[in-house]
């Protein structure tokens, strides 16, 4: 083989492998410098939007007007996503009585959420499916690089109060429900 093509051939696996391993650490590690920041301009929510649950019934977002909503944007395939849901389950069983609602919506196909959320028992708080109207949702909602996780805080009156994107832990999520109590 042509010395130049085998020179060729190695840069590209190189690269390709490099890619690889960059793409897959960056989903595979919390985002620890990327800190829920308050949005400055407060913004009504778009309420009229419509999710199915799993069940495949409709549910709108002024639902849940009056409670202090937290709207959790996942993934299936996303291991940071997949390590947030066990602190939005407690969230939920602690904050409940306080008028704090969560939602998760599912940037992923049905049947996959459908068995994800039976294994790993989420049950305390609803599962929408968004697949690529979820996408479209959030990037609606500010998620503009279309990262996951991504977190919407939204107040008591519907207008969005915080953005989060990545990992949140349980003290950024509470850092910033808390006040809204």
């Amino acid at each position: 083989m042509n010395k130049r093509i085998v020179i060729i051939l190695a840069l590209i696996a190189l690269l390709a492998g490099g890619s690889t391993h960059y793409y897959l650490n960056s989903f595979a590690k919390p985002d620890t410098t990327a800190p829920i920041v308050a949005v400055k301009t407060v913004e009504k929510s778009p309420l009229d939007i419509a999710l199915l649950d799993l069940d495949g019934k409709p549910h709108k977002m002024n639902e849940w007007i009056g409670d202090v909503v937290i709207i959790n944007f996942w993934a299936t395939w996303c291991p940071p996503c997949r390590r947030e849901i066990p602190t939005i389950i407690a969230l939920q069983d602690e904050l409940k009585d306080k008028g704090v609602q969560f939602l998760g919506v599912a940037v992923d196909s049905t049947d996959r959420v459908r068995k994800y959320v039976k294994e790993h028992n989420i049950n305390n708080y609803p599962t929408l499916q968004g697949e690529s109207a979820g996408l479209d949702f959030s990037i609606a909602l500010g998620n503009s690089r279309s990262i996951l996780p991504y977190t919407v805080i939204i107040d008591r009156n519907g207008e969005i109060v915080e953005r989060h994107t990545g990992e949140a832990t349980r003290d950024q999520l509470l850092k910033h429900i808390n006040p809204l109590l």
